[in-house]
C-alpha cells in the first residue's frame, strides 16, 4: 500500500476489510435517495429471438438506457461457474486479496472505489478488474494453486462490439484527463427539465431596478471624463457611436446563431479538447463551479479556420464568409478597444509614451485576446440554471454585443447588489478586467459580472476580450505611483497567462476605512467571556507528563510556562517583529514572495477554499532570512543583522523546546525515543524543522466583517506560538462547545498539535481547529514555530499504537504529500488518508 509524493490523493485509497465492521463509519457514510422497491415499473426485457428486437432495443437505448435481455447465446453453465469464481475471489482473507491491490497508476487487479472529489464518501463495495490477462493478479491471490490460477483466467471473455457513435474520436477521452478537463456538452434543446449537475442557488436581482449602468456617447465632448468617472465607479459601461457598422454587428449575430443553431451531432464535430480552448464547448467544471451552466460556447483564439471546416464540412462558401465576419469584426473590435485604452489612460494624465508597455502587436498571429461567441438556449426553469457564474475578467478589457432578447448580464455594484444590464439597442458593452485595474494601480475596477437565462428566447452574446501578448510583463504604471503608495508594486508583474488565484497583492490596511467585499466574511460567533479555557500545564510540575496527555486527547491545544524560553529573547522576538509590520507599505512590499514561493512578505492567498481574503498580513521565514531581510532595510546593515539573529535564536530554542514536548507526549503514551526515531528531522538551518511565521493582525475598522486567519488545521506535529499580550485574537473549536477564545497568558508559550502528530499517535491526540479575529483598537502580532519533519520522510501510525484494538487510522504519507492534500481539502484532508 505504499504511495510515493507524487500520488494523488484521489488514486490510492486503501480498502476497508467490510467483514470486520460492525458499525458504517463516517467514511462510507451517504445520504440516500429513496427507492421504491415495490415499484411496478421495470426496465424492459429484451429477447433477442423476438423479430421486433431491434425496435425494442432502440426504444430501451431512447428511453432508459439499459435493458434486460434473454436468449442471448451466453450458456447458463458459463454463468454459474463465472458467479462461483468470483464470490470464490471476494471470499479470499482480506490480508490475501490485498496482494492483488491496484496500485495508484493502475486500474487492473483489487480495490475499492476511489474517492474523488465528486464522490467525497467512500462506497460499501469491492471489485477486481480485468483489462488484458488476468493472470499477473491472479498469481497474486493464488500464489501456490496452479490449477486455481488457470482454470479462473481460462473462463472466455466477452470482447465489445463498437460502432459509429456521436462521442467517437470527437469525445474520446484518455485515461490521464481529468474528469474536471473534459466534460461532454448536452444538448440543451432536448431537455424538459433542468438536472441536478445544472442546478444552482441563484442571488435575486431586482429586474425593475432603475439604477443603470452609464452610457457613454464617443462623440460627446465630455466623453474622457465620463469615462473616467465610470471606470472609477462601475468597471462597466455602454458605449454608442463606437464606429462599428450596425451592419456587421447584425451579420455577427446572424452567424453566431446559425453556428448554435447547427444539429448538437454537428456542432460536437468540433467540440474542443481537454488541452484546448477553441472550438466548441461548454464551461468546464471546476472546484470554483462544482455545478455546470447553462450555456454552450466557440472560441476563437487564431484562425477558426480549422473548427468550421469541421462545422460546415462541404459547404466552401459559409465556412469562408464566416472566418470572413469574424475576422472583420474582430479587426474592428480592436481597433475601439485601442481607442477606448487611450481615452481610459488619457482621462489620468498618461500619454501614448507612458502606456506602450501594454500595446500588444496586431494581427491574428498576436491576438489580444480570445474572440468569445456565446449561446444562452431556453431554459425549463430560469430559477434553477446559471448561463454564466459571476467571475471577474482577466484581460484588459472586454468589448460585448448582447442580442436585442430579455436581459441577461447582470453586474454587482457596492451597496445595491446585482444589477440588470439591459439591451441598448446599437450599443456596445465595455468591462474591465483584472490587468486593468493592475496597471491602473487600483483606480480603475474590474466589474463582478454573470448571465442568467430565460424561459422565452435564446439569447447570444459575443465577447472580445482585448489584452497584451501572454508573455509580457504587466505592473501599474509608474506615473500613477508618483506620490501615492502602489498597491499593486513591480513585485507583483504578472503575466496574461498567470492565475489569478496564483498571486494576489496585498492592500495597505492601514489606509482602509471600510472593510472591502472582497474582505468580508461571515464569521462563527464566540463567546468572548466563556469561562472554558485551554489548559496551562507548568512543565516543572511533577504531573506535567499526565496533563500533557489528557490536553492532547481533549484540547489538541494548551499553554505551558516554566518552558525554558526566556521572556527577554520572547520581547525581542516581538519588538522584532512589530518594526518589521510598522515599516511603509511601500518598503514591506520590496520583500513580497512571489507566486511560486513562500518565504517573505506577504497576505494569505485566495483560493477555491478561502474565497474571501484575510485581514492580516506575514512574514514567512524558511531557511536564512537574509535576502528578504535585505530588502526590507537595505542600507541598515546593522539592523539587518540584528533581525537575522533574533530570529535566528527563536526558532533555535523554539525547536529545542518542541523536542521536549514530543518526547513528553509519546512518553505519555508508553513510547520510547527508539520507538518514535523515525520522525526525529535533523538540525541545522539546511534542514529545517518548518518555517518561522510571524504574523501582524492590523487594526481593523469593523471586526464584525472581517477575518484574520481562516479556520484550519496546522499540518505540522506541532506548532509553538507566541502572541501578544493584547486583545485575544486566537480562537479554538471545541466539540460540543464552539469556538472558545485563547486568552493571552503573560510569559507563557502556546502548543497546539497539527495533523502529523494525529498520524502518528494513531487518532489518540487531536489536532485542533483554529481561527484568528481582529479587533478595532489593538495592532496584535504573533509569532509560530512550526515543527514537523523532513518533507521526504513518509509518516504512518506508530506500529506500537497500532495493536489489536487500534488498527492503523492513516496511510503513510509525507509532509510534502500531505501539504498538497490540505491545500485542496484544507480541514477535510485527513480524511482522504483515511485506511
Amino acid at each position: 500500500m505504499s504511495i510515493t509524493s507524487s500520488d494523488s490523493e484521489y488514486q490510492c485509497i486503501a480498502p476497508i476489510d467490510f467483514i470486520s465492521m460492525t458499525k458504517v463509519p463516517e467514511s462510507h457514510t451517504w445520504v440516500l435517495n429513496p427507492c421504491d422497491e415495490n415499484l411496478l415499473e421495470s426496465i424492459p426485457t429484451i429477447d433477442l429471438l423476438d423479430p421486433n428486437a431491434i425496435s425494442l432495443i432502440r426504444h430501451a437505448c431512447e428511453k432508459w438506457g439499459i435493458f434486460h435481455v434473454i436468449n442471448h447465446g451466453v450458456s447458463s453453465q458459463l454463468l454459474d461457474e463465472v458467479e462461483l469464481q468470483t464470490r470464490g475471489l471476494f471470499s479470499l482473507p482480506f490480508d490475501q486479496k490485498l496482494q492483488a491491490f491496484r496500485s495508484a497508476n493502475s486500474i487492473s487487479g483489487y480495490g475499492t472505489c476511489r474517492r474523488s472529489c465528486l464522490h467525497p464518501k467512500r462506497m460499501w463495495s469491492e471489485g477486481f478488474t480485468i483489462v488484458e490477462s488476468p493472470k499477473q493478479d491472479v498469481h497474486k491471490l493464488w500464489p501456490h494453486d496452479h490449477h486455481q490460477r488457470n482454470h479462473f483466467c481460462k473462463l472466455p471473455l466477452l470482447n465489445p462490439l463498437r460502432k459509429k457513435n456521436t462521442y467517437l474520436n470527437i469525445m474520446s477521452i484518455t485515461s490521464s484527463d481529468s474528469e474536471y478537463q473534459c466534460i461532454a456538452p448536452i444538448d440543451f434543446i432536448s431537455m424538459t427539465k433542468v438536472p441536478e449537475s445544472h442546478t444552482w442557488v441563484l442571488h435575486p436581482c431586482d429586474e425593475n431596478l432603475l439604477e443603470s449602468i452609464p452610457t457613454i456617447d464617443l462623440l460627446d465632448p465630455n466623453a474622457i471624463s465620463l469615462i473616467r468617472h465610470a471606470c472609477e465607479k462601475w468597471g462597466i459601461f455602454h458605449v454608442i457611436n463606437h464606429g462599428v457598422s450596425s451592419q456587421l454587428l447584425d451579420e455577427v449575430e446572424l452567424q453566431t446563431r446559425g453556428l448554435f443553431s447547427l444539429p448538437f451531432d454537428q456542432k460536437l464535430q468540433a467540440f474542443r479538447s481537454a488541452n484546448s480552448i477553441s472550438g466548441y464547448g461548454t464551461c468546464r467544471r471546476s472546484c470554483l463551479h462544482p455545478k455546470r451552466m447553462w450555456s454552450e460556447g466557440f472560441t476563437i483564439v487564431e484562425s477558426p479556420k480549422q473548427d468550421v471546416h469541421k462545422l460546415w464540412p462541404h459547404d466552401h462558401h459559409q465556412r469562408n464568409h464566416f472566418c470572413d465576419v469574424m475576422v472583420m469584426y474582430r479587426n474592428e473590435m480592436n481597433k475601439l478597444a485601442e481607442t477606448l485604452l487611450d481615452l481610459m489612460f488619457g482621462s489620468l494624465g498618461l500619454t501614448q509614451e507612458d502606456t506602450k508597455q501594454v500595446k500588444p502587436k496586431t494581427g491574428l498571429k498576436n491576438p489580444y485576446g480570445p474572440l468569445q461567441l456565446n449561446s444562452y438556449p431556453i431554459c425549463p426553469d430560469p430559477t434553477k440554471a446559471m448561463g454564466l457564474a459571476a467571475h471577474t475578467d482577466t484581460s484588459l478589457l472586454t468589448l460585448l454585443y448582447q442580442s436585442n432578447t430579455p436581459t441577461s448580464l447582470q453586474i454587482f455594484k457596492e451597496g445595491i447588489g446585482w444589477v440588470p444590464v439591459h439591451p441598448l439597442n446599437g450599443a456596445l458593452i465595455v468591462n474591465l478586467g483584472d490587468l486593468m485595474q493592475i496597471l491602473s494601480n487600483g483606480r480603475f475596477k474590474s466589474v463582478l459580472h454573470r448571465a442568467v437565462v430565460n424561459n422565452t428566447h435564446h439569447r447570444i452574446s459575443v465577447a472580445n476580450f482585448y489584452g497584451p501578448p501572454n508573455d509580457v510583463k504587466l505592473s501599474p504604471l509608474i506615473q500613477l505611483a508618483k506620490g501615492k503608495k502602489n498597491t499593486y508594486l513591480n513585485k507583483m508583474s504578472i503575466t496574461s497567462s498567470d492565475s489569478e488565484y496564483q498571486c494576489i497583492a496585498p492592500i495597505d490596511f492601514i489606509s482602509m476605512t471600510k472593510v472591502p467585499e472582497s474582505h468580508t466574511w461571515v464569521l462563527n460567533p464566540c463567546d468572548e467571556n466563556l469561562l472554558e479555557s485551554i489548559p496551562t500545564i507548568d512543565l516543572l510540575d511533577p504531573n506535567a507528563i499526565s496533563l500533557i496527555r489528557h490536553a492532547c486527547e481533549k484540547w489538541g491545544i494548551f499553554h505551558v510556562i516554566n518552558h525554558g524560553v526566556s521572556s527577554q529573547l520572547l520581547d525581542e522576538v516581538e519588538l522584532q517583529t512589530r518594526g518589521l509590520f510598522s515599516l511603509p507599505f511601500d518598503q514591506k512590499l520590496q520583500a513580497f514572495r512571489s507566486a511560486n514561493s513562500f518565504s517573505g512578505y506577504g497576505t494569505s492567498r485566495k483560493s477555491c477554499l478561502h474565497p474571501k481574503r484575510m485581514w492580516s498580513e506575514g512574514f514567512t521565514i524558511f531557511e536564512s532570512p537574509k535576502e528578504d531581510v535585505h530588502k526590507l532595510w537595505p542600507h541598515d546593515h546593522h539592523q539587518r543583522n540584528h533581525f537575522c539573529d533574533v530570529m535566528v535564536m527563536c526558532r533555535n530554542e523554539m525547536n529545542k523546546l518542541a523536542e521536549t514536548l514530543l518526547d513528553l507526549m509519546f512518553g505519555s503514551l508508553g513510547l520510547t525515543q527508539e520507538d518514535t526515531k523515525q520522525v526525529k528531522p535533523k538540525t541545522g538551518w539546511k534542514n529545517p524543522y518548518g518555517p518561522l511565521q510571524l504574523n501582524s493582525y492590523p487594526i481593523c475598522p469593523d471586526p464584525t466583517k472581517a477575518m484574520g486567519l481562516a479556520a484550519h488545521t496546522d499540518t505540522s506535529f506541532l506548532t509553538l506560538l507566541y502572541q501578544s499580550n493584547t486583545h485575544t485574537g486566537l480562537q479554538i473549536f471545541k466539540e460540543e462547545i464552539g469556538w472558545v477564545p485563547v486568552h493571552p497568558l503573560n510569559g507563557a508559550l502556546i502548543v497546539n498539535l497539527g495533523d502529523l502528530m494525529q498520524i502518528l499517535s494513531n487518532g489518540q491526540f487531536k489536532s485542533v481547529l483554529h481561527c484568528a479575529v481582529v479587533n478595532n483598537t489593538h495592532h496584535r502580532v504573533s509569532v509560530a514555530n512550526f515543527y514537523g519533519p523532513s518533507n521526504d520522510v513518509k509518516l504512518s501510525p506508530l506500529i506500537q499504537l497500532g495493536n489489536i484494538d487500534h488498527l492503523p487510522l492513516y496511510r503513510s504519507v509525507t509532509w510534502k504529500e500531505y501539504l498538497e492534500i490540505k491545500a485542496k481539502h484544507n480541514t477535510k484532508a485527513l480524511e482522504f488518508i483515511k485506511n
